[in-house]
């Protein structure tokens, strides 16, 4: 298939704008995040080495301790926010997360409490809370990418799916069918991945396991020619 970016500028156009007035100081951490996973993706181990976990803390403190800016143009005697600027607020909420997510997904030495089907359930949870005629339901094509592929449950694939045909409906660069076959791929290879270690029980989960996984849809793109730019 043809190179191409996904989540890059360009592909998006200046739908993020207002998303940035929100959520405009997790993108460079967003950005941090991609490429230490680049280097995880790089190296050969099984295990990542102690300078790249010593840097993925580094970024999870940063991440966990960041909130979406709440000033968003609202009117001054306003003392609620309005119905856009929640939903503006629960997709950077989104980006947050999924932005968790990813660097857990890379990093598996990270404590955490929660797996990442649990954090991937999270971050579509994020999003359904976003009304699909909402202007900000166009804008987490990336969470819906990250958190997406980690679905398992049918009704999950199938809401993925339906979510998708929402951004397709109002999205006309030809990204949302991209990141659809995308998605669609790494369902496959998941589960063909999960079928065949389903009889080893010496095999770890990929929540609690600290040797590294596969990212099933950053493989895709690199097994199909494509490029990624996050952040």
């Amino acid at each position: 298939m043809s190179d191409c970016s996904l989540f890059s500028s360009e592909s998006l156009g200046s739908t993020v704008d207002p998303l940035m007035g929100c959520a405009g100081p997790l993108f460079p951490l967003l950005g941090g995040v991609a490429d230490l996973v680049n280097r995880v993706q790089r190296k050969q181990e099984k295990l990542n080495s102690p300078a790249i976990v010593s840097a993925a803390v580094r970024l999870k403190t940063s991440i966990e301790r960041w909130e979406p800016c709440t000033e968003l143009d609202e009117e001054p005697r306003e003392t609620q926010l309005s119905s856009s600027a929640i939903d503006l607020i629960q997709t950077a909420n989104a980006y947050k997360w999924a932005t968790l997510l990813l660097l857990h997904q890379a990093v598996p030495e990270l404590p955490t409490q929660a797996s990442l089907q649990d954090m991937a359930r999270k971050v579509l949870n994020l999003i359904a809370t976003v009304p699909e005629d909402s202007h900000a339901a166009i804008f987490p094509v990336m969470p819906l990418m990250i958190a997406g592929c980690e679905a398992t449950e049918i009704e999950d694939r199938n809401w993925v799916s339906d979510r998708w045909g929402v951004l397709g409906s109002r999205l006309t660069s030809g990204l949302v069918n991209r990141c659809l076959e995308i998605t669609a791929e790494a369902w496959k290879r998941h589960d063909k991945s999960s079928n065949a270690t389903r009889g080893d029980k010496a095999s770890s989960s990929p929540s609690c396991s600290t040797t590294k996984r596969e990212i099933h849809w950053m493989n895709v793109l690199k097994d199909w020619g494509w490029q990624v730019m996050l952040g």
